[in-house]
C-alpha cells in the first residue's frame, strides 16, 4: 500500500444525536467530533482570543450538525456546542468562578446535564423619535466574526442588531443600507431612546450553569455562570 493511501482502511461510522436549537425549537442531529475538530479548539484555545474561540466553535459545531454556523445567535452556538461537548468528551466540564466579594477565582466541576436556556425578555420593536422605530435581532456568529479587529465596536453591534427601521407605514430593511450607514444613524439618536436598545441586551437569552463552589472563608456560593470564554475547555 502506497504512503497516505486510505482506501484499505475501513469506513468509521460515528453515533448521531439529537437536540433542538433553542431560539426556534427545530431539531438538529449532530455527531461527536472527532480528534480533527479537537485539535481546532485546542489551538484556539491557546490564543486566548475570544474571536479566535468563537471562530473555531462555529467551524466544529458547523461540521458536526451540518449547517451554517455563521448564521446562528451566539446564545443558540453555545448552547449546540455545550450539547457537542457532552456527547464528543464527557458531560462534566471544569470551570473558573471569579468571586463577587473577594475577587479571587474557584475551580469547579459541573455537569453539562444542568446547562439551562434561559428566554430574553427585552422588547424587539419599539419607537425611539416621535413616529420612527426600531425592529431588533440578536446578531448572528457571522455578524460578530466580521466586526472590525480588537475589541468589538458596540456601534458596530448595535447596527448589526438592527433588523429594520421603519418611519409611519415606510419600513426599511437593514439589509437595503450599510452597517456604516446604520452605525451613524445610531449615534445620532437621543440618548434617551437609547434605553430601550440596552434593555433588548441586557436582557438578552442566555446559556448558563449554576456552579457550587467553597469561598476561602468557608462560605458555600452558588453563581450562574455565562458565555462561550467559561464554557471553553
Amino acid at each position: 500500500m502506497k504512503e497516505n493511501d486510505m482506501s484499505k482502511l475501513p469506513t468509521l461510522q460515528h453515533p448521531t444525536f439529537e437536540t433542538k436549537i433553542p431560539s426556534s425549537g427545530k431539531t438538529v442531529t449532530f455527531r461527536p467530533f472527532t480528534g480533527n475538530e479537537q485539535k481546532v479548539l485546542l489551538v484556539a484555545k491557546e490564543s486566548k482570543d475570544s474571536k479566535d474561540m468563537l471562530r473555531a466553535v462555529a467551524q466544529v459545531v458547523g461540521t458536526c450538525f451540518s449547517l451554517d454556523a455563521n448564521s446562528l445567535a451566539v446564545f443558540d452556538l453555545e448552547f449546540l456546542f455545550l450539547a457537542l461537548r457532552a456527547k464528543s468528551v464527557n458531560n462534566k466540564i471544569n470551570v473558573s468562578v471569579k468571586d463577587d466579594v473577594d475577587g479571587k477565582r474557584y475551580d469547579a466541576t459541573v455537569s453539562l446535564d444542568d446547562v439551562e436556556f434561559n428566554p430574553g425578555t427585552g422588547e424587539k420593536s419599539f419607537e425611539v423619535s416621535q413616529g420612527v422605530g426600531l425592529k431588533l435581532r440578536y446578531p448572528t456568529v457571522g455578524a460578530v466574526l466580521s466586526a472590525p479587529k480588537g475589541d468589538i465596536d458596540e456601534w458596530d453591534m448595535l447596527a448589526a442588531s438592527i433588523e429594520s427601521v421603519w418611519s409611519g407605514d415606510d419600513v426599511t430593511s437593514a439589509s437595503d443600507v450599510s452597517r456604516g450607514e446604520l452605525k451613524e444613524w445610531l449615534m445620532k439618536l437621543p440618548l434617551n431612546a437609547m434605553q430601550p436598545i440596552r434593555d433588548f441586551f441586557e436582557k438578552r437569552p442566555t446559556v448558563s450553569i449554576n456552579v457550587v463552589y467553597t469561598r476561602a472563608d468557608g462560605e458555600t456560593v452558588k453563581k450562574d455562570v455565562k458565555g462561550l470564554g467559561d464554557f471553553f475547555d
